[in-house]
Order: C-alpha cells, then sequence, then structure tokens
C-alpha cells in the first residue's frame, strides 16, 4: 500500500507529466509537485493579500444553497480563451462534460504561459496566462502562489509542457450547491519542460524522482458565476500513469 503522502493535494504549478524541481541555492525548496503545507500556506497568505485578482473566485461553501441552474447554460465556459489551447481526448458527447474539459485545458493552458513569465504579486497576468479566468479557489490561489513564487526565485520554464489526457468521470450537473464534473488526467511526458534560471540562462537542478512522471491527476470543475472552473487538483506521486 502506498503512502498517504504520494496522494497530495497540488500547492504549486501543476505540471504532472513534468520532473520534480531541484533545492535552491537559498534553502531547501520543494519538487516541482508536492509544496511543503507550511511553505504553500505562507505564500498563500501572500498571494490573497496582495494579488488584485483574487476577488470573487471564492465558490460557496459545500454546505450553502444555490439556486437551480439551466441545463443549457451550463454549456458555455469561460469567454476569451488562451491562444493554441491544450488538447484533450476525442469531442464528447455530453455537453456539459465538455465544457467541463474545455476549462480545464484552457486553464492548463493558461498556466503553462504563466510558468513561462512568470509575474510578481500585484502585476496583472497576460492575457494568454490569465489562468484565473478557469479557476476557483483553493487552486486558484495555489497556482497564483506558485507563479509568484517563480517570479521570487528568478525562475522561468521553457520547452514544450506536457498535453493533458482527460477521461471524465462523474458528471453531476445538480450537484449542489453548485454543478460539478470529475476528471483524471494522465499527461504526456514532457522532458523538455524545465525550469531556467532567468538571469544565467542556465536549466535548474532537478531532485530525483522516486517514481517517474506522468503521475494521474484527480481534477475538480465546477460551475459557478456562469461559468466553468477548476476548484482542486490532486496528484497521486506514488506512481507512473499510462494513457
Amino acid at each position: 500500500m502506498r503512502s498517504a503522502d504520494s496522494l497530495v493535494t497540488t500547492a504549486s504549478g501543476y505540471n504532472a507529466g513534468a520532473a520534480p524541481r531541484r533545492a535552491s541555492e537559498s534553502g531547501t525548496r520543494a519538487s516541482r509537485h508536492i509544496l511543503p503545507v507550511a511553505y504553500a500556506a505562507a505564500i498563500v497568505l501572500l498571494v490573497a493579500a496582495c494579488d488584485s485578482n483574487t476577488s470573487n473566485t471564492r465558490p460557496p461553501s459545500d454546505t450553502s444553497t444555490s439556486t437551480d441552474v439551466p441545463s443549457h447554460s451550463l454549456i458555455s465556459s469561460a469567454t476569451n480563451p488562451p491562444t493554441t489551447p491544450a488538447t484533450s481526448t476525442a469531442p464528447l458527447a455530453d455537453p456539459i462534460a465538455a465544457a467541463a474539459v474545455a476549462a480545464f485545458t484552457h486553464y492548463i493552458t493558461a498556466t503553462y504561459n504563466a510558468q513561462r513569465a512568470p509575474r510578481a504579486p500585484g502585476q496583472s497576468y497576460a492575457p494568454a496566462a490569465n489562468f484565473p479566468s478557469y479557476s476557483f479557489d483553493p487552486i486558484r490561489t495555489q497556482e497564483s502562489a506558485y507563479i509568484s513564487s517563480l517570479a521570487a526565485s528568478g525562475e522561468a520554464f521553457r520547452g514544450t509542457p506536457p498535453e493533458p489526457r482527460v477521461k471524465v468521470t462523474q458528471s453531476d450537473p445538480g450537484a449542489k450547491p453548485y454543478p460539478t464534473v470529475a476528471l483524471t488526467n494522465c499527461p504526456t511526458p514532457a522532458p523538455t519542460w524545465v525550469a531556467y534560471d532567468t538571469k544565467s540562462g542556465k536549466p535548474v537542478a532537478y531532485t530525483t524522482a522516486t517514481v517517474p512522471p506522468p503521475y494521474l491527476a484527480a481534477v475538480t470543475v465546477i460551475f459557478y458565476e456562469g461559468h466553468w472552473g477548476v476548484q482542486k487538483i490532486s496528484v497521486d506521486t506514488g506512481r507512473t500513469c499510462g494513457a
């Protein structure tokens, strides 16, 4: 049986197809996928206080109630998707599930663009990197914290990022307090998607992965404030996933 530590909720950028990251010169840094809870909590508090884009992104708690949403309104996702969105699996017969998958792939594309040119707290995201448009808390604040940590460390990503390989595990448009679609994603391996030091231009040294990527991710996508967005991502780093 794998340790419970092998199943983690991402508190950093989502790259389940890439290798873990390095330990920095200024102290021990977590892997690309697993950020220590204390470190993540500190960054989350910082970004929540400084990020001007964090308003109106926290959905109601699971114990709250909400009005019914007409099924036809669940088909559309967020507007203005990033350019060249990441690809997914074959078109889905369920238009509601398809809209949720589209929101996830737009989110992934935007996070990769944000990781290519990390912003500091208080700076606006470029349109193609505006992952907040496709996400809600807690993952939205976690990703913001990770992008800010890259900027603070003088790091940015280059190369070809992982491409999603998505499956719908559950579609519940009648869920309360908000319609929900559950996905899994086993991304393609991405050996060239590497963090670089923006000053030296040299790649960041990697820690050794006990289990090689890609890793299977469980994704929760919800419909809130008129559009679908990613709410949670949990990555199982205890085993390598297959398509």
